[in-house]
Protein backbone atom coordinates (compact mmCIF):
# COMPACT_ATOMS: atom_id res chain seq x y z
CA UNK A 1 0.00 0.00 0.00
CA UNK A 2 2.78 2.39 0.97
CA UNK A 3 4.58 1.91 -2.60
CA UNK A 4 1.58 2.47 -4.59
CA UNK A 5 0.75 6.09 -4.37
CA UNK A 6 -3.15 5.32 -5.90
CA UNK A 7 -3.59 3.40 -2.51
CA UNK A 8 -1.38 5.76 -0.41
CA UNK A 9 -4.08 7.67 1.80
CA UNK A 10 -4.65 9.25 5.69
CA UNK A 11 -6.59 6.57 6.38
CA UNK A 12 -4.04 3.73 5.27
CA UNK A 13 -1.16 5.98 7.44
CA UNK A 14 -3.71 5.26 10.15
CA UNK A 15 -4.79 1.99 9.50
CA UNK A 16 -0.98 1.19 9.62
CA UNK A 17 -0.43 3.42 12.92
CA UNK A 18 -2.91 1.37 14.79
CA UNK A 19 -1.19 -1.63 14.06
CA UNK A 20 2.17 -0.27 14.83
CA UNK A 21 0.54 0.58 18.04
CA UNK A 22 -1.20 -3.10 18.32
CA UNK A 23 2.21 -4.41 17.99
CA UNK A 24 4.02 -2.21 20.71
CA UNK A 25 1.83 -2.74 23.05
CA UNK A 26 1.40 -6.64 22.42
CA UNK A 27 4.90 -6.44 22.98
CA UNK A 28 4.85 -4.42 26.32
CA UNK A 29 2.38 -6.01 27.74
CA UNK A 30 4.62 -9.45 27.34
CA UNK A 31 7.37 -8.02 28.59
CA UNK A 32 5.85 -6.18 31.33
CA UNK A 33 4.01 -9.71 32.32
CA UNK A 34 0.51 -8.65 31.33
CA UNK A 35 -2.13 -10.85 30.07
CA UNK A 36 -2.44 -9.25 26.25
CA UNK A 37 -6.18 -8.98 25.86
CA UNK A 38 -8.24 -8.18 22.69
CA UNK A 39 -9.34 -4.92 22.61
CA UNK A 40 -6.25 -2.59 22.42
CA UNK A 41 -7.53 0.16 24.47
CA UNK A 42 -7.87 -2.62 27.10
CA UNK A 43 -4.04 -2.99 26.83
CA UNK A 44 -3.07 0.26 26.43
CA UNK A 45 -4.59 0.95 29.90
CA UNK A 46 -2.88 -1.79 31.23
CA UNK A 47 0.59 -0.51 29.82
CA UNK A 48 -0.31 2.94 31.41
CA UNK A 49 -1.19 0.97 34.89
CA UNK A 50 2.57 -0.79 34.71
CA UNK A 51 3.53 2.70 35.08
CA UNK A 52 7.27 2.19 33.35
CA UNK A 53 5.97 3.89 30.23
CA UNK A 54 5.65 8.07 30.34
CA UNK A 55 1.88 9.55 29.63
CA UNK A 56 2.51 11.09 26.57
CA UNK A 57 3.68 7.16 25.20
CA UNK A 58 0.40 6.28 26.24
CA UNK A 59 -1.60 9.45 24.60
CA UNK A 60 0.18 8.46 21.31
CA UNK A 61 -1.15 4.59 21.58
CA UNK A 62 -4.29 5.90 22.02
CA UNK A 63 -4.29 8.61 19.34
CA UNK A 64 -3.09 6.10 17.14
CA UNK A 65 -5.35 3.83 18.29
CA UNK A 66 -8.34 6.21 17.64
CA UNK A 67 -7.13 7.38 13.98
CA UNK A 68 -6.61 3.93 12.63
CA UNK A 69 -10.77 3.22 14.29
CA UNK A 70 -11.47 5.68 12.17
CA UNK A 71 -9.31 4.91 9.05
CA UNK A 72 -10.28 1.02 9.36
CA UNK A 73 -13.94 1.61 10.17
CA UNK A 74 -15.03 5.29 8.87
CA UNK A 75 -17.31 5.81 12.07
CA UNK A 76 -17.48 9.67 11.29
CA UNK A 77 -19.07 9.49 8.34
CA UNK A 78 -21.98 6.90 9.98
CA UNK A 79 -22.95 9.73 12.16
CA UNK A 80 -23.07 13.34 12.65
CA UNK A 81 -19.72 14.76 13.44
CA UNK A 82 -17.72 17.60 12.34
CA UNK A 83 -15.44 16.82 10.53
CA UNK A 84 -17.12 13.78 9.08
CA UNK A 85 -13.88 11.98 7.57
CA UNK A 86 -9.82 12.14 8.08
CA UNK A 87 -7.98 15.04 6.19
CA UNK A 88 -4.95 15.31 4.91
CA UNK A 89 -4.50 17.94 8.07
CA UNK A 90 -4.42 14.79 10.26
CA UNK A 91 -1.30 13.22 8.42
CA UNK A 92 0.85 15.51 10.90
CA UNK A 93 -0.84 14.14 14.17
CA UNK A 94 -0.94 10.68 12.42
CA UNK A 95 3.29 11.03 11.14
CA UNK A 96 4.40 12.77 14.61
CA UNK A 97 2.84 10.13 16.74
CA UNK A 98 4.39 7.08 14.86
CA UNK A 99 7.71 8.31 15.17
CA UNK A 100 7.50 9.56 18.57
CA UNK A 101 5.84 5.46 19.39
CA UNK A 102 9.33 4.00 16.72
CA UNK A 103 11.58 6.74 18.90
CA UNK A 104 10.15 5.46 22.34
CA UNK A 105 10.09 1.86 20.73
CA UNK A 106 13.68 1.98 19.83
CA UNK A 107 14.92 3.58 23.52
CA UNK A 108 12.97 0.55 25.55
CA UNK A 109 14.57 -2.06 22.90
CA UNK A 110 17.86 -0.70 23.88
CA UNK A 111 17.14 -0.39 27.26
CA UNK A 112 16.24 -4.18 27.34
CA UNK A 113 19.13 -5.77 25.35
CA UNK A 114 21.94 -3.69 27.84
CA UNK A 115 19.77 -5.08 30.86
CA UNK A 116 19.43 -8.14 29.57
CA UNK A 117 23.62 -8.42 28.87
CA UNK A 118 24.23 -7.20 32.28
Amino acid sequence: ALSDPERLSVQTVATFGRKLAETVTEELCCVLGIAVQRELINNIEAVRRGSVVADWIVSYLHSLRVFGNEGVHSLAGKRQVIPSRLSSEDLVSLLSAIRALMSFWEEWSERAARTASQ
